[in-house]
C-alpha cells in the first residue's frame, strides 16, 4: 500500500507540473489525496505491528485530506497541491511537538547519563 500510495501520488504530481495553471480534475485530486492517505495509513499499520500504538493524527490528517481535495478540485493544481503540503507538515509538526513533549519526561527519568 506505501507503494500504490507514492505510485498514485507521482501521478498526481506529474499532472500537477504539467499543468499548473488548470484545475485539479477530479480523478486527479482523488489519485492525490489517496496516494497521500494511503502513505500515512500504511506507515501507521505497520508501527502498529511493532508497537501497540496507532497514531489516530495520521489516520484522521489522510483521511481529512481525502475530504479536502475532494473540495478543492475546482482550483488551480498548484494551489491544491500547496494546501496538501500545508497541512503534511502541519500535522508532522504537531506530531514532532508532541512527541518531545512525551519523551522528554521519559528521558529524564531514565538512570545514568
Amino acid at each position: 500500500p506505501i507503494i500504490v500510495g507514492i505510485v498514485f501520488f507521482a501521478v498526481a504530481a506529474e499532472d500537477v507540473v504539467a499543468h499548473p495553471d488548470e484545475p485539479l480534475g477530479r480523478t486527479i485530486g482523488v489519485a492525490m489525496a489517496l496516494g497521500v492517505a494511503l502513505v500515512l495509513v500504511s506507515i501507521v499499520a505497520s508501527v502498529v505491528r511493532s508497537i501497540p500504538r496507532i497514531f489516530w493524527l495520521r489516520v484522521a490528517t489522510g483521511l481529512g485530506l481525502m475530504v479536502l481535495v475532494w473540495f478543492t478540485t475546482g482550483i488551480d493544481a498548484v494551489f491544491t497541491s500547496t494546501i496538501v503540503a500545508a497541512v503534511l507538515v502541519i500535522e508532522l509538526i504537531w506530531e514532532h511537538i508532541h512527541h518531545w513533549r512525551v519523551a522528554a519526561p521519559i528521558a529524564s527519568e531514565m538512570p545514568g547519563d
